[in-house]
């Protein structure tokens, strides 16, 4: 019995010396993890910020592309209706002639 009780302390020991050195690796990791956490939390909000100008810059260019395609049908139209008039002229010149 005080062989079994014995044993039963040293592994009683090595458990508890276990803990404590599980607790204090726990304890540098979680320091290490709070620090890697508010890194990782910090990147995040900047590549979110850098999202949130990318979108801007983009809707910007998208409203500057349907700008400059509306200005360039505008002249498209423009000189489409010239040459129809052109044409017309021509034509009716000829009739003339």
């Amino acid at each position: 019995a005080q062989e079994r009780c014995s044993a039963a302390e040293a592994r009683l020991g090595a458990v508890e010396a276990y803990l404590a050195e599980y607790q204090s690796r726990a304890a540098g990791l979680d320091a290490r993890a709070a620090r890697d956490m508010l890194d990782q939390r910090r990147f995040l909000g900047q590549l979110q910020q850098t999202v949130a100008l990318q979108v801007r810059i983009t809707e910007q260019d998208r409203r500057h592309v349907e700008l400059v395609r509306g200005q360039w049908l505008a002249a498209r139209k423009k000189r489409e209706a010239l040459e129809a008039l052109a044409a017309v002229s021509l034509v009716a010149r000829a009739a003339e002639s």
